[in-house]
């Protein structure tokens, strides 16, 4: 009789471990809505730059072994809004850069620990102050003018001040 006990709980376990419970569709309708709320409150490149730096504290990682492609989408949003009348010097583009990598930490801040945070600093600190991208974003920025006649052209030109020199 105790035999038979054990046994049936040995099956209810197994039954238990190896069934799965589907999510109700109301709450993946609520992920989506929450997914969906966060991304229309992101400024152009900040999702897809705070999807590179959460996953940046994943694994160890430095900016010697990040994808390019990771590279370019935190440049671009490092480098929205920047136009060349209002950065004439390297100075005035680092300024901006650092300022918008302070303004990613506080938004990431809110997916990571503290000893993460410390990681994507390091890294934000290192892909904002890079001479060779600083150079060629000033070098390539959109002018006031391209920049009123739309936003496409204000993220065409800071794509055009990425692509040639942001990516080692």
């Amino acid at each position: 009789m105790v035999e038979q006990k054990n046994e049936e709980q040995d099956s209810k376990v197994v039954v238990a471990v190896g069934s799965k419970q589907k999510e109700p569709k109301s709450n993946c309708e609520k992920n989506a809505k929450i997914i969906l709320e966060f991304l229309q409150k992101c400024t152009p490149y900040e999702g897809d730059a705070i999807r590179v730096m959460v996953s940046a504290t994943k694994e160890e990682t430095s900016i010697d072994i990040m994808k390019k492609e990771d590279i370019l989408a935190v440049n671009r949003f490092l480098n929205y809004g920047l136009v060349k009348e209002d950065a004439d010097t390297m100075t005035k583009v680092l300024v901006h850069r650092q300022q918008r990598a302070q303004t990613l930490m506080k938004s990431v801040a809110a997916f990571v620990n503290k000893n993460e945070i410390v990681q994507i600093s390091c890294l934000l600190m290192m892909i904002s102050a890079d001479d060779a991208t600083l150079s060629t974003t000033c070098k390539n920025l959109p002018t006031k003018s391209e920049d009123a006649r739309g936003s496409n052209s204000q993220q065409q030109g800071t794509a055009k001040a990425n692509a040639t020199g942001a990516i080692k």
